[in-house]
């Protein structure tokens, strides 16, 4: 059948795995229930999958996943932190994947000249300057998804700017993404994190929904052509 592994490095790491070596991987393979809305029906079968638990003695942390049939690879995925040397791929990966949200909500460089759709590397770099964290989502090496992590405070956390680019949509990356922050919140202890998204964007907020946050205030801001509907998540 079709097996997933997933290697994820976190403080929940089996504690005979504290005392790796630099450089080096140590790991063991737990089963574990789907992700919210991840089917179990796989090719060749019902899916298996496993949550493979890693601790590795380098900065940044990663998570990493392999699909096989069989014997055979069929993707390798993997969640890296971005560097400075992502800039333009950030950028890439953040104004192409919401550009159908403009055209959808009639957003252009003159209402709305601040919106991901128009994501300079410049902008990039000045939310690295102000300590904001970006996680990139690699299929066989290929950039296809990418989020944005803020603390502001040591109880609260923003998810930010969740881009996945079209042609790579309806596949779970964009949870995966989600679940990759919960975890960064859960290890530092911050109970709440909060995301802002388009009011009239009733399908996004369902599927947030889906995620397991919850809905708060809508506001509305002079500078911007659309409501802002706030929600939250308690880790």
């Amino acid at each position: 059948g079709l097996k997933e592994s997933r290697q994820h490095l976190g403080r929940h790491a089996d504690p005979q795995l504290i005392s790796a070596p630099p450089g080096a991987w140590k790991s063991h393979e737990t089963p574990l229930p789907p992700l919210k809305g991840e089917g179990r029906e796989g090719e060749g079968g019902k899916r298996r999958i496993f949550w493979s638990v890693a601790l590795y003695a380098a900065h940044p942390p990663a998570v990493r996943w392999t699909s096989t049939l069989g014997n055979r690879i069929l993707q390798t995925m993997q969640i890296r932190e971005a560097t400075p040397d992502d800039f333009a791929t950030l950028a890439m990966l953040v104004s192409h994947s919401n550009r159908d949200v403009a055209q959808k909500f009639g957003l252009d460089a003159n209402n709305c000249p601040k919106h991901p759709s128009f994501y300079t590397a410049d902008w990039v770099k000045n939310d690295f300057a102000r300590g904001e964290r970006y996680f990139i989502l690699e299929e066989d090496g290929d950039p296809i998804a990418c989020v944005a992590y803020e603390t502001p405070s040591d109880t609260l956390a923003y998810l930010n700017r969740l881009s996945v680019l079209p042609a790579h949509r309806r596949r779970g990356l964009g949870a995966r993404l989600v679940e990759h922050v919960i975890a960064l919140a859960r290890s530092a202890a911050i109970p709440t994190i909060s995301i802002g998204v388009i009011g009239e964007h009733t399908e996004l907020q369902h599927w947030y929904r889906g995620l397991g946050f919850v809905a708060g205030e809508t506001k509305r801001f002079p500078h911007l052509p659309f409501s802002v509907h706030y929600m939250t998540y308690a880790v």
